[in-house]
C-alpha cells in the first residue's frame, strides 16, 4: 500500500513502516487546545499508523495537564490509560 500511494501521489509523501507517533505538549502550550489535539490524535482513528502512541508532556505542566487529559481519555473509552 505504501508503494502504491507513493507512486500515485501528486504531493510529497512521508514513507514509514512502523508508526511510532508522538505528540509533545510544550510548557507554553494552550492546554485546552493540547487536550483536544491529543484526544483527536488518539481516538479519532486509533487503528491507523499515524494515531498517537506516545504523549510527551513537558515536566513544567505535567501536574496541571495530565490529570484532566487522563480523565478525558478514560471517558472516551481508554481504560488502560495511566499517568506515569
Amino acid at each position: 500500500m505504501i508503494r502504491a500511494i507513493t507512486e500515485e501521489s501528486r504531493i510529497p509523501v512521508i514513507q514509514h513502516y512502523a508508526g511510532v507517533c508522538h505528540t509533545f505538549v510544550d510548557a507554553h502550550a494552550d492546554l485546552a487546545m493540547a487536550q483536544r489535539v491529543c484526544l483527536n490524535a488518539k481516538v479519532q482513528r486509533p487503528a491507523v499508523c499515524n494515531a498517537m502512541e506516545t504523549m510527551l508532556v513537558h515536566s513544567e505542566i505535567a501536574a496541571e495537564f495530565l490529570p484532566p487529559m487522563v480523565r478525558t481519555l478514560r471517558e472516551a473509552g481508554w481504560r488502560s490509560v495511566a499517568a506515569r
